[in-house]
């Protein structure tokens, strides 16, 4: 591993940095806020609970730990639009195309009366 003996014990016997104290206890926060809201929260929520419990943190260091310690919020469900089944409604022609443009105001009216629920049909 190209390291000195005298390296590797001075590494080995350091005391915990304090970026790795912080990240413990950051992390012990996340693990709670993601407990709290039965793991559907992801990262951008965790991140703003944070800061509105007064921590100071960016969400790249949220994602980080997350990803690192294996939290994984839930995602939504994509919703896609099943085609409806051909219309049932009656087909009715356009009996005013026989009739042309109107020629004055007030020849010709129209309505639309779709709503209406005739002998329990619409």
């Amino acid at each position: 591993m190209n390291v000195s003996p005298q390296g590797f014990y001075k590494w080995l016997n350091r005391d915990e940095s304090t970026q790795d104290i912080e990240n413990r206890r950051i992390l012990a926060c996340i693990e709670t806020i993601y407990a709290q809201h039965d793991g559907n929260y992801g990262s951008p929520r965790i991140c703003a609970e944070l800061k509105a419990n007064g921590e100071r943190i960016n969400h790249k260091r949220v994602e980080r730990l997350m990803r690192e310690a294996g939290i994984v919020g839930k995602a939504g469900r994509i919703y896609r639009r099943r085609p409806l089944p051909e219309n049932s409604c009656i087909k009715i022609e356009n009996l005013q195309k026989e009739h042309g443009m109107p020629s004055k105001p007030d020849s010709q009216w129209a309505g639309d009366v779709t709503y209406l629920k005739i002998n329990g049909q619409w």
